[in-house]
């Protein structure tokens, strides 16, 4: 796994950061078909602040001799520092849209009711 800090601070930002797996986060021993790894990427140590992005990526290599290594890259996953403010008035905000269609839907349905039984 590989990170990078994109920080609005000067001087903050940082190229890619390998984090290597070894055996003790792997499912299976290596040369199977299948190897599941975890790891923990602790956001909260890196010293980010609101508006700071973290980009994670995914990269696969064999120590091939023969013909040049094999590389493979995933694509690039962003993660976005907000406030604990700005995710309460976007939760907030959401909350009211879903109140304001819940209300439409039971209009609509009170309207539809009310013109069968008529």
């Amino acid at each position: 796994m590989e990170y990078r800090i994109l920080s609005q601070q000067q001087g903050k930002s940082k190229d890619w950061t390998g984090v290597e797996y070894n055996r003790e986060q792997n499912s299976r021993e290596y040369g199977e078909t299948l190897i599941r790894s975890e790891s923990v990427l602790n956001i909260g140590q890196m010293g980010l602040q609101p508006g700071d992005h973290v980009e994670l990526r995914f990269r696969a290599e064999d120590y091939k001799d023969v013909g040049g290594r094999n590389l493979r890259l995933s694509k690039v996953y962003k993660m976005s520092i907000v406030s604990v403010g700005t995710l309460e008035k976007e939760l907030q905000d959401s909350i009211e849209k879903i109140k304001i269609l819940l209300k439409n839907q039971k209009l609509r349905q009170e309207t539809a009711w009310s013109g069968r039984a008529a």
